[in-house]
């Protein structure tokens, strides 16, 4: 059962980050998401990683 929620998860962490990228956020845009999250302590979700991954995608982390 475990198994199938982990899939779930991360289908639902690709749908997420796909979303995301369609926006079309600046460089800037992103790495201010990215900032205020940190600064809030919310880095453990889904968004954040999005948000990470992208800019990874991007060379700006």
């Amino acid at each position: 059962m475990a198994a199938g929620c982990s899939m779930e998860r991360g289908i639902q962490e690709e749908v997420l980050y796909k979303q995301i990228k369609e926006v079309g956020y600046s460089d800037s845009d992103l790495l201010k998401l990215i900032a205020d999250r940190e600064k809030r302590g919310v880095i453990n979700d889904f968004v954040y990683k999005a948000y990470v991954k992208l800019a990874k995608e991007r060379g700006l982390r």
